[in-house]
């Protein structure tokens, strides 16, 4: 298995005015370009290369960004949920007991800022929510802690 990347392939990402041609080294190609690729023997623009360089990067960042709002922990619930401020948050959770699979929790929610968790259990079975805190700590009951595993799913959204 390939190990994971540690870098993101930043690239043109300052906007730079050729002295000599007057163009900047960034430019979106074509629809056309963008629609059939380059042409056997083509030789396309360097800021054409330049902007898919850019927005290859942008994406990558924003995907591991994504990634990084899922959040592992164990039935203590520490730190499941850590945002707070002028956005709100949409929230996932799933938990199950590792020392008996047959014990789960699955629960939608939210968390406003500035206030605890606010959680809807959808399915379950022996495992429960226990108090969510402002910190984003959300207890899980119905096991050992230490035996139960948590994963937190966020995505903000802006609050009017």
């Amino acid at each position: 298995m390939v190990l994971k990347p540690t870098i993101l392939p930043e690239w043109a990402e300052n906007d730079v005015v050729d002295p000599i041609s007057g163009q900047n080294n960034v430019l979106e190609p074509p629809t056309e370009k963008k629609l059939e690729g380059w042409a056997r023997l083509e030789f396309p623009p360097r800021n054409w290369f330049n902007w898919l360089g850019r927005y290859t990067n942008r994406w990558l960042a924003f995907l591991k960004q994504q990634e990084e709002l899922a959040i592992l922990t164990d039935g203590n619930g520490v730190g499941l949920f850590p945002y707070d401020g002028t956005v709100g948050t949409l929230i996932t959770l799933t938990a199950v007991d590792l020392a008996n699979p047959t014990r789960y929790i699955f629960a939608v929610g939210a968390k406003k800022p500035g206030l605890a968790p606010t959680l809807t259990v959808v399915s379950n079975n022996t495992l429960t929510l226990g108090a969510g805190t402002l910190a984003g700590n959300q207890i899980i009951n119905g096991g050992t802690a230490t035996d139960i595993l948590v994963w937190g799913q966020t995505k903000t959204y802006p609050t009017p």
